[in-house]
């Protein structure tokens, strides 16, 4: 009997005030988020924490996965939207779109709250039949 196998799952929760060394620190949020995360992230009502959010997006996203950034991987590879209302999703850039691409269906859940973001991520593999 051939079983499906079980998805990968990513958790990750950041707080929100973790964000304020963007402002501090010349190019980090360049180095962090794609320009269209920053451009939708900071149209929010709470920039601040639609930033936290994204960001524990892509940290769960890696521990899903279990690649690590030492790895090669840029956090720029892996781009979170959340245009639609309760519909996030993931855009895999360069090497992760090569190697998950195809062949992964990614799923994401965000919150935030006052002080703090998460998110989860689950990866499975694509059903051949």
């Amino acid at each position: 009997m051939n079983l499906p196998t079980p998805p990968r799952v990513g958790i990750d929760l950041v707080a929100i005030n973790r964000m304020n060394r963007l402002d501090s620190t010349p190019g980090l949020a360049e180095q962090l988020f794609t320009p269209a995360e920053l451009s939708r992230c900071r149209a929010r009502k709470r920039p601040k924490a639609a930033l936290a959010a994204c960001f524990a997006a892509k940290e769960a996203f890696l521990k899903a996965s279990g690649l690590a950034l030492h790895e090669g991987t840029l956090f720029s590879n892996i781009e979170i939207d959340c245009e639609l209302p309760h519909r996030p999703h993931v855009t895999l850039h360069g090497s992760l779109k090569a190697r998950f691409g195809e062949s992964t269906v990614c799923h994401l859940s965000m919150g935030e709250c006052r002080d703090l973001a998460c998110a989860v991520v689950a990866l499975e593999e694509k059903r051949i039949n």
